[in-house]
């Protein structure tokens, strides 16, 4: 009697489809405050967060965004993994699956530097102000915060 063989496909076609698309059209995700952002007090708000990231002159550190990164390393892994298996399965587009992320780091950034970011504020600066939140005076700095998917 003779053996007979069945083939089925469980989606490999699909995929290796979708893989191709994808190796054929990079995308990048980029998370922070973009050249096009503007400008406040005569400054680029680009600057203004450089000078709070890194700290320049009278300004101390203060780091938003590699803070940011370095207390969510494992959790932004975990979440570009399921973001990469949903474009596998083709429940999303790769533009979609960076446009969630990218919308969920911003919120995340933001609440950061609402939350606070140390060192504490001059008392001068706490003064003309009005609040004790560094980072926070007319709110250019964390609107300013965005993503963008190229």
């Amino acid at each position: 009697m003779p053996t007979r063989i069945t083939d089925r496909d469980r989606g490999y076609k699909s995929l290796v489809r979708r893989i191709g698309k994808m190796s054929r059209k990079a995308a990048i995700l980029t998370v922070g405050i973009h050249d096009d952002a503007g400008s406040t007090g005569g400054l680029s708000v680009a600057a203004v967060g450089g000078f709070h990231e890194f700290g320049m002159g009278n300004n101390p550190e203060r780091s938003f965004l590699r803070s940011w990164f370095d207390e969510k390393e494992a959790d932004i892994a975990d979440m570009m993994t399921k973001a990469e298996v949903g474009v596998y399965k083709g429940t999303t587009t790769q533009e979609q699956a960076l446009e969630r992320l990218g919308l969920r780091f911003v919120g995340e950034v933001q609440a950061k530097i609402v939350g606070g970011i140390p060192p504490a504020n001059d008392p001068a600066t706490i003064a003309r102000k009005g609040s004790s939140t560094p980072l926070i005076d007319t709110g250019h700095l964390k609107s300013a915060i965005k993503h963008k998917v190229k």
